[in-house]
């Protein structure tokens, strides 16, 4: 990624129930003073790895919480009574206990440790991407728009890209990513200039050599005609729109390429590539059609 940009995020998943299930024999009280307190720590991989923005839930009822930074959660003020428990984090496998017995004016202590998810062969392999849409690059079209109709010498080089769904069936693409103007990861989402010699000047880029991880919120839904643009929503952009600038008047022939022909998602993942993957974006990478697609134009720029 290019040194000084950094995208970060964390996704947590809530789930809470309705009502109450307790272990036959044990009984509840109903007075507010009369109640205990649940707490403990939520670890992975190594009980020394803990797990921030885990959901703890008492199974059963509508109550839970979730860990902080250090991976730590407290439920207060519950009643009395034997509970069934549940750890909840997205890219982990639920963790769950049993018998988890809670005394009036008492602190019950109780931790979990998740196992990560890891991509299997065929979430690995060509038949994840892609395989839930019948979607082919014939299907979608594309304009490169700039952002003046004449550019001047010593104005930076800067263009929007719409990919428009021209077929009848609804799917998802992926905005750029860091590394994906640069072919360092899918979707590939390049722009390149042609013009006069050393008609464009540009510093050298410097990059730190890891990559962001693909997220969720990436993905974006394309119903017919409707249009996506890549760079668009926290999309990473293109190197010459952030440094370059015209240095020559001249014609110069913009091009863009839009690729998702790749199959394998450990090439979409990016460096810090999760060895898990949520259930969620499990779903929707097979809704991303395996397409290329390209255009072009030709901007003057004057004195």
């Amino acid at each position: 990624m290019p040194v000084g940009r950094f995208k970060t995020g964390c996704s947590a998943l809530i789930v809470l129930t309705i009502g109450v299930t307790f272990v036959p024999g044990h009984t509840t009280a109903n007075s507010d003073s009369a109640k205990g307190t649940i707490t403990g720590i939520v670890s992975a991989d190594e009980p020394r790895v803990t797990v921030a923005f885990a959901n703890v839930i008492l199974v059963g009822t509508s109550r839970g919480a979730m860990t902080d930074r250090a991976g730590r959660y407290m439920i207060p003020d519950v009643l009395p009574g034997t509970y069934r428990m549940k750890a909840v984090m997205m890219g982990h496998i639920p963790s769950e206990v049993t018998q988890v017995k809670v005394n009036a004016g008492e602190t019950t202590s109780r931790d979990f440790w998740l196992e990560v998810l890891t991509l299997t062969q065929v979430a690995a392999s060509a038949e994840s991407v892609g395989v839930d849409v019948n979607v082919d690059s014939g299907d979608v079209s594309c304009e490169i728009i700039p952002l003046l109709s004449e550019f001047r010498v010593g104005e930076h080089v800067y263009f929007d890209v719409l990919i428009r769904n021209v077929g009848d069936e609804t799917f998802y693409l992926v905005r750029s990513l860091d590394g994906s103007t640069r072919s360092s990861r899918y979707p590939h989402a390049e722009l390149s200039i042609e013009g006069p010699s050393d008609g464009i000047e540009m510093p050298g880029v410097g990059y730190c050599g890891t990559l962001n991880s693909l997220e969720v919120a990436d993905f974006k839904p394309v119903a017919p005609r409707d249009t996506f643009d890549p760079f668009a929503e926290g999309g990473f952009r293109p190197d010459y729109e952030q440094y370059a600038i015209f240095a020559k008047p001249g014609n110069y022939t913009v091009t863009f390429r839009y690729s998702t022909d790749e199959g394998d998602i450990r090439k979409w993942l990016g460096s810090w590539g999760r060895s898990a993957m949520p259930e969620e974006m499990s779903l929707l990478i097979r809704l991303v059609p395996r397409i290329t697609v390209g255009c072009s134009i030709v901007v003057r720029v004057i004195e």
